[in-house]
């Protein structure tokens, strides 16, 4: 595990590059946002003892989301390796993970239920005229 400082503006980490770390924020705060149709997206603002990129990490794909620093920030960096290590040595910083990813979860299926509804009623809408 290591330690990084992200000056405020600098990118962390980059949608669809690979990488076989996640970050834990020790200090500061982060926007993750992803790049659609050339607009940007604001997805969440992560803050102290939030997490990022453990997608890339536990499967091995590329990165879904882009993360800036929004101020000063200080990351604890993660590789597999100590990853597993901290998750041994830390039970509750996995109870957290599970958490947070279950949130994350459980928020995309409403989005998806939502945008799924609206493509319905936009189908009927045309189809009637």
């Amino acid at each position: 595990m290591k330690i990084k400082h992200y000056k405020k503006g600098e990118l962390i980490c980059q949608e669809e590059t690979l990488g076989g770390e996640m970050y834990v924020i020790i200090s500061g705060k982060a926007l993750v946002y992803k790049m659609i149709d050339g607009n940007r997206i604001n997805l969440a603002h992560e803050e102290d003892g939030d997490f990022f990129g453990e997608i890339s990490l536990l499967i091995n794909c590329p990165r879904t989301a882009s993360v800036e620093a929004v101020e000063d920030t200080e990351v604890m960096v993660l590789s597999k390796t100590s990853f597993i290590d901290k998750v041994i040595s830390d039970p509750r910083f996995a109870l957290k993970m599970a958490t947070t990813m279950a949130r994350r979860l459980e928020e995309a299926h409403r989005t998806i239920s939502r945008l799924e509804g609206e493509r319905k009623s936009l189908e009927m809408l045309y189809q009637t005229k």
